[in-house]
């Protein structure tokens, strides 16, 4: 069992009218083998605690944590300890494929989306069924099942519950080309290995602040116009899924795409 922690950045009440504060939307899943999680946990544990930070209360995902948005802005303490900074995002970073798992990431380029179609979906769910179409398909490539673990956001609960559920039962509806299998499909595509979603808290669960740190990273990287060298940026890509080597549209999606879409 690969046990699955979902997190996302750029999040608005109403996205459209939120587009000049939060111009994307990221949505990460961190897959984790179940049976490493206690390996995973203690290794990141142990690589925090040998850095030279500032006290803290307690040991990550124990009531504590190091919100990614601080390391990303160089926020507070970490605005005059770069090195420090910088380690702590690697460890995070590197964790998913060092511990044997994979990360996935969905952005939604909100302003493209609303231009593009005349009713766009709501960006929100429609990353969340991306995300769960790929997980099925990672899933699948593994002949095993996920527990998704979502980092709580009251505001979208019931509407997440809602169509995953849905999602579950019924599969997702796909069309298009299909990197994972190279050819153009249409057809419903089972989510029947993903067995159910539930939700907690990031401080509470450092699998919940990798996939912070998926999110937050890639949101940073896209609102600041995709720099290029850009080292933090290599090492996430390193822990995404990749299929016959393909990334894009793998584990990383970013949507709507450059070319015209196929359908309205």
């Amino acid at each position: 069992m690969f046990i699955i922690f979902l997190d996302e950045a750029g999040y608005t009440p109403d996205w459209q009218t939120g587009l000049s504060q939060q111009p994307f939307y990221a949505l990460s899943a961190v897959c984790l083998p179940a049976d490493r999680l206690q390996e995973a946990y203690s290794g990141i544990r142990a690589a925090i605690a040998a850095l030279p930070l500032r006290e803290s209360p307690g040991a990550l995902g124990r009531g504590f944590e190091i919100k990614a948005k601080e390391i990303a802005t160089g926020a507070g303490w970490w605005k005059f300890h770069n090195t420090e900074r910088d380690a702590v995002r690697a460890i995070m970073l590197a964790a998913p494929r060092q511990y044997g798992g994979s990360a996935f990431v969905v952005a939604i380029d909100k302003e493209r989306h609303r231009d593009r179609y005349t009713s766009p979906a709501d960006p929100y769910l429609l990353a969340f069924q991306f995300i769960f179409e790929r997980l099925a398909h990672f899933l699948g490539e593994k002949s095993d099942v996920g527990y998704c673990v979502y980092d709580h956001n009251t505001r979208l609960q019931a509407d997440l519950l809602e169509r995953s559920n849905a999602l579950i039962q019924e599969g997702s509806e796909i069309y298009g080309y299909s990197r994972f299998y190279g050819e153009h499909i249409h057809g419903i595509l089972r989510i029947e290995r993903v067995q159910e979603l539930v939700f907690g808290t990031s401080s509470h669960s450092l699998g919940l602040q990798l996939a912070d740190y998926v999110a937050t990273m890639t949101y940073c990287y896209l609102r600041d116009g995709r720099p290029s060298p850009c080292g933090w940026w290599d090492m996430l890509k390193a822990s995404l899924h990749t299929r016959f080597g393909a990334l894009d549209g793998v584990g990383l999606k970013i949507f709507p795409p450059d070319a015209p879409p196929r359908r309205p």
